[in-house]
């Protein structure tokens, strides 16, 4: 699978930052940046699923800001995550 093909997932996400920013991908290339590792499989048969489980879960967690979030103030949170993936 090639995974820099437009018609995937990658693709559908890197065109909504740019729609959403009301840009051309060619005037500005290089905006939207996938690490990596930003790909997980989960096969409950391997040998790796626990580790593989734990590595996405704690992906999950720094994109929903799980630890750093302040709830219930009624103010909004800016800024960004310092944690190390």
């Amino acid at each position: 699978v090639d995974y820099d093909q437009d018609d995937n997932l990658r693709g559908m996400i890197t065109g909504a930052w740019y729609s959403a920013l009301r840009l051309e991908r060619d005037d500005h290339p290089g905006l939207v940046h996938f690490p990596e590792n930003c790909k997980y499989v989960l096969d409950t048969n391997s040998t790796d699923f626990q580790q593989n489980y734990q590595a996405l879960l704690t992906r999950l967690d720094y994109l929903t800001k799980v630890e750093s979030k302040v709830f219930g103030e009624g103010d909004r949170n800016f800024g960004c995550s310092q944690i190390e993936l």
